[in-house]
Parts: structure tokens; C-alpha cells; sequence
């Protein structure tokens, strides 16, 4: 079924199937866009379409759907298409335009550029930029040419996260994606950053999150049932367990553990801080580690992902997003059960710069050049008591015994 009229925005916005038909094709009657149309579905789709001759057949050219390609841009997708026919000799349009698809920089090919080329091999953070651009940025603009790349391409990506209230992700949604196009441009894929003077979403407020001592049972028996995957769980236990961070532990491979001394040595290559981090290991956390162990079979990793390496960040992530939603618990994410242990030790009485040093914060156990040059002694005895300590309290916890009268911990750094 064939209608005939001018197609605008407004129109083409409001265009319904009409009598029961499955679709409708609406035609644009100017001569200089002849063949264009936009298919009209029963269910609301609306799909811009260029219809043309090829060799004595009649041929249906798709060039997207609305709105992700606007009036003005199917316009100009029409007369390109045309152009192809009206050459000499005459192109077929479904061809020149696959091909010049096929040869066009777009956001998601810069994206797989800058992951293999910059992220992954140089910064720390390289999972959680990939699992961000492949969660919000390219489902949103990753066909979109980067010749072709406007601010308000960036507005769709940023402002459904805003509008959902998820500022921590819409913040570090922008910063990533400026930071890819900025490289983009220091490459030449890019003439200019699109996002220069773009305002960043509002500044969010530091999260402050610790979990009860409620909240820590409720989580601790639940997390196994909540999470399909069981090395996810304990993944996430043994975060709340060390007060280290999640990809810390989730990259915990068997070399690195020395579980008869009670000990797991952290790489530089892979503290978050580039500095290598000795964590004492609590008689509670060496029994996860040897559950997990169990569970790797021969794996070089406690937590094995496909392909015998370890376990992808955003396999993680992505259980962690569903174990929330099971557990019925307030808002909580992996770091909030750091801060837990953290503060945790605090109350029981555990130095501030003890603490630093079990969570491997340089600001504070190197923070002045007499730290740093006067006091090299990393207190391990301290750090296994304070975790101990912290062990002692969570079993309490976990088991619904009263937790023991509080010893306050007053450690010397010397």
C-alpha cells in the first residue's frame, strides 16, 4: 500500500498504519529525492527506504531507521543514492554505498583503536573503559561516522545516563569519551574534539557507603544463591574479607600466593597503584583462596574466565548488577565492601596508617618525604593483626554470635 506525501519530521514522526494493513509505504513526492520513503510497521517502526530499478528489477535500498537518521539525513542518503544511477557508467547504489560503509571511520572502529592501541596496554583502568563504551557509548553512536560526529551525538549518549540518575556513570561516561576522542584527534582520525567546551555532567558526591552489620549477613549468606556464576561470589567476599580492590582480586593468580606463610603478594603490574602490595592473609581468607583454588582446576587463576584466562571485569560487573537486584539490600557496589573492612577496622580500634598500608593507600603511607625516606618499614605484623582482627569480627557476623568486647589496636609504625 502506496501514499504520496511531502515527508517532514512532524510528519513522519506521527505517520500510523492506517485500516489494519501490516505496513505502509509513504513516498517523498518531490522529484529530488523521488524513491525516497519511509516504511510505517504495524508496531511503530519506521525505516527510511530508496527505491529504485536495477536490471529490469525493482530494488529496496534500506538506509536506516528513524529517528536515529533524521528527515534531513535521509534526504541526503536519497540523493546520494540516485547520484550512484544517474553516473556514467551507472552504479549500483546497494554496492557503492556498502562499500563506502565498509571504508568510513566510525566511533566504534576509533573505539577498538584506542582499546588495543592505548587502554589496554598502558592505563590501569583499561576493563573498565572497555565495559563502559561497549555499555553506553557504542549501542548509542558506535555507527556513527567520525567525519560525521556532532556534540549533540555525545548528548545522546550522556543524558539518558543523567536522566536515569546514575551521575558516577554518566560522569565517567564523559571523561572516557573525551578521553578517546582527544587521542582520536592526536592521531589524526579526528579533525577536532567534538566534546571541546562541552559542559561535564554535575559533580557527584564521593559515595560514603558501608554496609551494616545486618546488611553484612544478609550479603554474606545470599551472595551465592544471587550470583550465577560461584567465582563471582567469592570474588566478592574476598574483597570484603581483604579490603582489597575487586580487580586486584579477581586477577589472583596461584603464583602469587604463598598460603602456608599467609601471604599474597600483588604485582605492580597489576596494583591499581603501580606499587607491588604484600596483603596478609586471615585464616578466613585463606579458606575462600582454597575453595577457589579447588574450583580452578589447573588454571594459573583462581578465577578462570574463557580461554583459560582470568575472569573478564565485566563478567564481574555485570553479576554484581544482578546479585543486587536479588538480594534486596540499598544500593551497593564492589568498592563499598572495601570501605566496609575499612571502616570496619577502624571502629575496632586499628591505626588510620595501618589501615593505609592494608589498603596499599600511598597518600598515606608515603604522603611526605619523611615517609617516604625515613620510615621504608611496611608494618606487616600490624597489617595481619588489623586483618585478623577484621576476620575475627566478620565470623562474628556471618555466624550470628555477639561479637567479642572491642581491643583497641595501638600498633607502632616505627
Amino acid at each position: 500500500m502506496a501514499e504520496l506525501y511531502g515527508l517532514t519530521d512532524r510528519f513522519v514522526a506521527g505517520a500510523k498504519v492506517m485500516n489494519g494493513a501490516a505496513q505502509i509505504d509513504v513516498f517523498e513526492p518531490k522529484r529530488k529525492w523521488r524513491g525516497l520513503a519511509v516504511r510505517v510497521s504495524r508496531t511503530g517502526l519506521k525505516t527510511w527506504c530508496f527505491f529504485y530499478t536495477w536490471q529490469g528489477k525493482r530494488v529496496r535500498l534500506s538506509l536506516g531507521q528513524y529517528p536515529a537518521v533524521s528527515v534531513a539525513e535521509a534526504h541526503t542518503r536519497a540523493i546520494e543514492a540516485r547520484s550512484y544511477l544517474e553516473s556514467s557508467p551507472p552504479v549500483d547504489p546497494r554496492v557503492a554505498m556498502r562499500e563506502k560503509s565498509e571504508n568510513v571511520v566510525t566511533v566504534a572502529s576509533l573505539a577498538e583503536t584506542y582499546l588495543t592501541m592505548r587502554a589496554r596496554p598502558k592505563l590501569r583502568s583499561a576493563n573498565k573503559i572497555e565495559w563502559t563504551l561497549r555499555k553506553h557509548v557504542l549501542p548509542v553512536i558506535g555507527k556513527v561516522p567520525l567525519a560525521d560526529l556532532h556534540k549533540r551525538d555525545v548528548n545522546r549518549v550522556i543524558d539518558p545516563i543523567v536522566a536515569s540518575g546514575k551521575k558516577v556513570a554518566a560522569a565517567r561516561t564523559f571523561q572516557i569519551t573525551r578521553a578517546m576522542f582527544s587521542w582520536g584527534v592526536g592521531r589524526g582520525d579526528l579533525d577536532r574534539n567534538p566534546m571541546e567546551k562541552m559542559p561535564k555532567p554535575d559533580d557527584y558526591t564521593p559515595r560514603d557507603r558501608t554496609l551494616s552489620e545486618a546488611e553484612i549477613k544478609v550479603f554474606w549468606d545470599g551472595i551465592s544463591r544471587a550470583c550465577e556464576i560461584k567465582s563471582v561470589a567469592n570474588i566478592l567476599k574476598l574483597c570484603l574479607v581483604t579490603a582489597q580492590r575487586v580487580g586486584e582480586v579477581a586477577g589472583m593468580a596461584r603464583a602469587e600466593l604463598d598460603l602456608e606463610a599467609g601471604t599474597w603478594k600483588i604485582p605492580e603490574a597489576r596494583s591499581k597503584n603501580k606499587h607491588a602490595h604484600e596483603v596478609p592473609l586471615s585464616p578466613l581468607a585463606v579458606r575462600l583462596i582454597r575453595e577457589a583454588l579447588a574450583d580452578a582446576g589447573n588454571s594459573e587463576f583462581l578465577f578462570p574466565g574463557q580461554r583459560g584466562l582470568r575472569i573478564s571485569m565485566s563478567t564481574v560487573w555485570d553479576r554484581v548488577i544482578d546479585a543486587r537486584a536479588k538480594l534486596g539490600l540499598p544500593h551497593w557496589t564492589s568498592h563499598d565492601l572495601r570501605r566496609t573492612a575499612a571502616n570496619s577496622m577502624q571502629e575496632l580500634g586499628v591505626l588510620d596508617s595501618i589501615i593505609g598500608h592494608v589498603l596499599n593507600h600511598r597518600s598515606v603511607t608515603r604522603a611526605t618525604v619523611t615517609q617516604k625516606h625515613y620510615t621504608p618499614r611496611i608494618p606487616h605484623r600490624e597489617m595481619r593483626q588489623a586483618l585478623e582482627l577484621w576476620s575475627d569480627r566478620l565470623n562474628g557476623i556471618v555466624g550470628g554470635r555477639a561479637v567479642a568486647e572491642i581491643v583497641m589496636l595501638q600498633g607502632k609504625v616505627s
